[in-house]
C-alpha cells in the first residue's frame, strides 16, 4: 500500500513540475530523478530475501547499474558546471565594458546535454576497466562519478588509443 502511494506521489509531482513554467533542463532534470527514484522504490520493493552475507547492492546486475547511475549523475554535473562556468565568462565580459547589465542565464542545449550520454557506455567501459575491487565500495562511488565528470578526457584518449 505504501508503494503505491509512494509511486503516486511521485507521478503526481511530475505532472506538477512538467505544466509549471520552469526551465527546460529543470524540468528534464526533476523529471529524470524522480522517474529514477520510482524505479529505485520499485527495485527495493521485488527484491528477493537473501540468506548469504552478500548485499543486494552488491549483485551484478545492480551494482553496475549504481555505478552507471552515477556515472551519468557526473556528466550532467560536468554539463552544468561548463555552463556555470561561461556564464561567469559572460558576466566578467560585461562588468569590462561598465555599462549595466543583467546577470545572463544558463544557456541550456538540449543536444549538448544529450551528446555525452549518448556516448556514456564507451565511458562506461573505461570505467569498469578501471575497477579493481569488484564491489560496490566507496573509492568505486568517487571513481565512478569522477569518470563521468571527465568523460571528456576518457573519450579522447580512447580515440587515440585506436588509431
Amino acid at each position: 500500500m505504501l508503494l503505491f502511494i509512494l509511486i503516486g506521489i511521485q507521478f503526481a509531482l511530475i505532472v506538477g513540475i512538467v505544466q509549471k513554467k520552469f526551465k527546460l533542463y529543470i524540468k528534464i532534470s526533476t523529471t529524470l530523478l524522480l522517474l529514477l527514484s520510482i524505479i529505485f522504490i520499485i527495485f527495493l520493493n521485488t527484491q528477493p530475501i537473501m540468506l548469504g552475507k552478500d548485499s543486494w547492492y552488491n549483485n551484478t546486475p545492480v551494482k553496475e547499474i549504481i555505478l552507471f547511475l552515477i556515472m551519468l549523475s557526473g556528466i550532467i554535473a560536468r554539463y552544468f558546471t561548463k555552463l556555470i562556468e561561461e556564464r561567469r565568462e559572460k558576466i566578467s565580459e560585461l562588468i569590462k565594458t561598465g555599462a549595466s547589465f543583467e546577470k545572463p542565464e544558463l544557456e541550456f542545449d538540449l543536444y549538448e546535454f544529450m551528446y555525452p550520454i549518448f556516448i556514456s557506455v564507451i565511458t562506461f567501459g573505461s570505467l569498469m576497466s578501471q575497477i579493481e575491487i569488484k564491489t560496490l565500495v566507496l573509492s568505486n562511488i568517487i571513481l565512478s562519478f569522477q569518470t563521468g565528470f571527465f568523460w571528456q578526457t576518457l573519450l579522447s584518449r580512447k580515440i587515440n588509443e585506436n588509431k
